[in-house]
């Protein structure tokens, strides 16, 4: 079978169309998998980096930009789809998945036009735009367990796919009081500045409490962070820029503090992993959806990101500390939690695809 991933633009979007694509692969060892993205930096390393091809072709967002960016919209839309519906025929396209967001819509458009078979994955508990236009005209989505404002003709609701090593993870132990307490700082594909600045903020903290850190601090502010480390003295620290398989820092790790985008949340999730959340205050309120029933039902804490946040987030650092027996009770609510779900929602949703 050959399939196409569309899947561009964040980690976000393309490290769930990994997933699923190392399951298709496994599945289906004659077949060909295609990632069609819109050229944005992060793509190349992506893709490339776990073994798949990939191709551009220009995108720009479905909505927004007002009168400008509907006319750019209208002007590149047949360019796309002409592109697109030479490159599906040369390739004998058997079925196209989109991971949403805008470099997905012309590739999934193109292969509905084709009638080539069109499934969705949508990550956030509130869907995409691009997701929400196309979710009428393909003949499945799948999308996280709660998922709002997503109408088509099949929604499944599956936990979002990670990695299979993911479910693999060893089991949870919380620090001893006399033992180094090991903390994973993720800001997403992007970074996160204000995330960055926030963690740093808490160097005494780490220094008088023996906290060793992993800091993925974004591609654009590794070296700044890696200074401001050094400025301030502490040596105890790994910092790193992007890297799409994070498995054995989730392992190492005590507790995390991140973002809370999809694909963090998944991992962190199947992980079974304490973590702390700092959500993204912007793109409608998705990252605080993404992690509310989390924290309503004791599997992570929320920090709202604001004025008191720093001393909030050191009040959160030190009760943990202090009582890492609250480490162990998140990652037993995440485990029991986790259960009860899919447990391999990439291999499900590529063995689906394949018998379409």
């Amino acid at each position: 079978m050959n399939v196409v991933i569309a899947a561009g633009g964040t980690g976000g979007h393309i490290v769930p169309g990994i997933a699923v694509a190392e399951e298709l692969k496994s599945i289906d060892k004659n077949g060909s998998i295609l990632f069609v993205g819109s050229g944005r930096p992060l793509e190349e390393p992506l893709v490339t980096g776990a073994g798949f091809e990939l191709q551009t072709v220009p995108a720009v967002p479905v909505l927004g930009g007002g009168i400008k960016g509907l006319l750019r919209l209208l002007f590149l839309a047949p360019r796309a789809i002409l592109a697109l519906r030479r490159l599906y025929k040369s390739r004998k396209i058997d079925a196209v998945i989109g991971f949403g967001g805008y470099p997905s819509f012309f590739p999934v458009l193109a292969a509905k036009l084709l009638g080539i078979k069109t499934v969705l994955h949508e990550q956030n508990v509130q869907s995409g735009v691009a997701n929400r236009v196309l979710a009428r005209m393909v003949k499945r989505v799948y999308a996280p367990p709660g998922v709002k404002s997503l109408k088509g003709k099949e929604v499944i609701e599956l936990p979002n796919p990670v990695r299979a090593e993911f479910y693999e993870t060893s089991e949870y132990r919380a620090p001893k009081q006399d033992e180094v307490m090991r903390i994973l700082v993720l800001g997403g594909s992007q970074g996160a500045q204000s995330l960055n600045e926030l963690v740093l903020e808490q160097v005494e903290f780490f220094q008088e409490f023996g906290i060793s850190l992993v800091h993925q601090a974004g591609t654009r502010n590794e070296e700044q962070v890696r200074q401001e480390y050094r400025n301030l003295g502490f040596e105890n620290v790994e910092v790193l820029g992007f890297a799409d398989n994070m498995f054995e820092r989730y392992q190492a790790a005590h507790l995390i503090i991140c973002r809370a985008g999809a694909m963090t949340v998944a991992e962190v999730s199947a992980a079974a992993r304490p973590a702390i959340y700092v959500p993204l205050e912007i793109a409608g309120g998705h990252q605080l959806a993404n992690v509310s029933h989390a924290a309503e039902n004791g599997m992570a804490l929320v920090l709202r990101q604001g004025e008191h946040s720093t001393s909030e987030l050191g009040k959160l650092l030190l009760d943990l500390r202090l009582d890492p027996s609250k480490l162990a009770k998140m990652s037993t609510a995440l485990a029991s939690y986790r259960a009860g779900q899919e447990q391999r929602p990439a291999r499900r949703i590529a063995l689906e695809l394949v018998s379409l």
